[in-house]
């Protein structure tokens, strides 16, 4: 991986493309909060997940600068570039005892299907937390999810019914896995 020293930001991936990850900022925050509208709202089209026939939704503070604002100073938050723009972002939790959990993870609707998830977690396991646990929820429906995920050596866990009555699926990723 090769460092881009002129903003702090880690270059990934794979191919031609530019695709960086590095600690997110005031400053991302509006391209974060746009990214992610379009990520989650793209998803509840494709799965018939508008409630009540009305607008899509997203996981909690998807929408809200103040969230992400909060989760910068709670969590380690990811901005993910390609070409220096915004496409994506990840939210990590250090739960202790060598374990993190990917609370977050989104990429622009026009940007999936390259590698850029996976190339962001990869990064995630060889320089944020090589030889810690890894561990993450995700909707039952999200099946792509779930083959990337199981792709990097996580393993489902388990079953959890959130508060708005879906499924979550539980993953796992030992500090021996990869």
């Amino acid at each position: 991986m090769d460092a881009n020293s002129n903003a702090g930001y880690v270059r990934i991936g794979r191919n031609d493309e530019v695709i960086e990850v590095g600690l997110a900022t005031a400053a991302d925050v509006p391209d974060l909060v746009q990214t992610q509208i379009r990520a989650f709202h793209d998803d509840a089209r494709r799965f018939g997940l508008a409630v009540g026939g009305g607008e899509p939704g997203g996981p909690p503070g998807y929408d809200s600068p103040d969230w992400q604002t909060e989760m910068m100073a709670i969590g380690h938050y990811y901005s993910i570039r390609n070409s220096g723009k915004v496409v994506g972002g990840m939210v990590v939790f250090d739960m202790g005892a060598g374990t993190y959990n990917l609370g977050r993870i989104w990429i622009d609707p026009d940007f999936q299907n390259r590698g850029i998830g996976r190339a962001a977690i990869n990064y995630l396991h060889d320089e944020v937390g090589p030889g810690r646990t890894w561990t993450l929820d995700t909707p039952a429906w999200a099946i792509r999810n779930h083959h990337v995920y199981e792709s990097l050596v996580y393993r489902k866990t388990g079953e959890q019914v959130m508060p708005d009555g879906w499924i979550d699926y539980l993953y796992r990723r030992d500090a021996q896995a990869g």
